[in-house]
């Protein structure tokens, strides 16, 4: 009965943690711009990626002249950001992503797939680790593959939006959009990984740095989102005759005034932003049609187009190390 309630402890913060930050990051996009199905989809194409990972990086692991350190350290990250990356880059390339919240909930969607099945090999090849090692695996690995693929797609996101405003007319996909970005993912892997002797120091690190990267990317995403308000003004008018060819008029009236607006490229779709599963209107022929418009009426700052855990548990380093891949 005791192992049993320890091994399910072992899977719970191994797996639970990262499922429970996505659905707090698509609780907090209040324009709801992804449903169930979607994030659903996402989780699935992240968990393929971690299939596809893994014979990848055993055969790279016996294969390469370096111990497991070296490897988790310096090129686990390279070849398991890759994976992950052609996801999101074959989504871009289908016109499924609108907004930087799509970009953002989307990448932090595959990596928390990833990260999830990942996590059950590694529960299922090594039961006897401390809950210390699933600690670090489900509050840090997991969070830190979500995030990582969040910034490249952000960052992939807005080198194709700056390229799509500066454009005569033409839009293209590119697969340079994606090199900062993954170049960016790699670095934070890279310095994740570079602590498999300090395991706490660097899921604290990642507990406390990733929402802040979250968070603010999500806000700064919020500016292309359908945009909804209200202009009240009040008016009652009268008019005072003083001869037949002068006359005053004073009053006021009331009136409300609603307004909502979306980029231009998705003028013609559904009220919320289509991405997985919802073809959204091309951006080669319709984002040019209107230059950047200024703030609506009186309120300033309204655009209408698109912007831009426990003591210390770890015996030994090497029992670990998998917490870094």
């Amino acid at each position: 009965m005791i192992l049993f309630l320890t091994e399910s402890l072992h899977w719970g913060v191994a797996l639970i943690p990262v499922i429970v930050l996505l659905a707090m990051f698509v609780w907090l996009d209040a324009f709801k711009l992804m449903n169930l199905k979607e994030v659903s989809v996402l989780l699935t194409l992240g968990a393929l990626s971690a299939l596809a990972a893994w014979p990848v990086s055993g055969g790279l692991l016996d294969t390469l002249p370096i111990g497991f350190s070296l490897y988790s350290r310096f090129v686990a990250p390279w070849i398991e950001e890759a994976i992950k990356a052609v996801i999101m880059i074959v989504l871009f390339r289908m016109n499924r992503i609108g907004y930087k919240l799509d970009a953002v909930i989307s990448g932090f969607a595959i990596g928390a797939g990833f990260s999830v099945v990942e996590n059950i090999f590694y529960l299922t090849i090594f039961p006897q680790y401390n809950t210390g090692t699933w600690l670090v695996r489900g509050f840090g690995t997991a969070t830190m593959h979500g995030t990582t693929l969040a910034v490249l797609a952000a960052i992939a996101h807005e080198f194709a939006e700056r390229e799509t405003r500066e454009a005569a007319g033409d839009f293209d996909f590119h697969l340079y959009w994606f090199i900062p970005g993954y170049a960016a993912a790699v670095a934070l892997h890279t310095l994740f990984n570079q602590f498999p002797n300090r395991p706490l120091t660097a899921m604290m690190g990642t507990m406390l740095i990733a929402p802040l990267i979250l968070i603010g990317i999500l806000n700064f995403g919020t500016a292309e989102a359908p945009v909804h308000g209200a202009q009240p003004s009040a008016y009652v008018s009268d008019e005072w005759r003083l001869n037949e060819r002068l006359s005053l008029t004073f009053g006021v009236r009331a009136e409300g005034l609603s307004f909502s607006t979306r980029p231009t490229y998705n003028a013609d779709t559904r009220t919320t932003a289509p991405t997985i599963g919802a073809p959204v209107v091309s951006r080669r022929s319709a984002v040019r049609r209107e230059r950047p418009s200024r703030a609506i009426g009186p309120i300033r700052g309204v655009r209408r187009q698109p912007s831009r855990a426990l003591s210390r548990p770890w015996a030994s380093v090497e029992s670990h190390a998998i917490a870094f891949l």
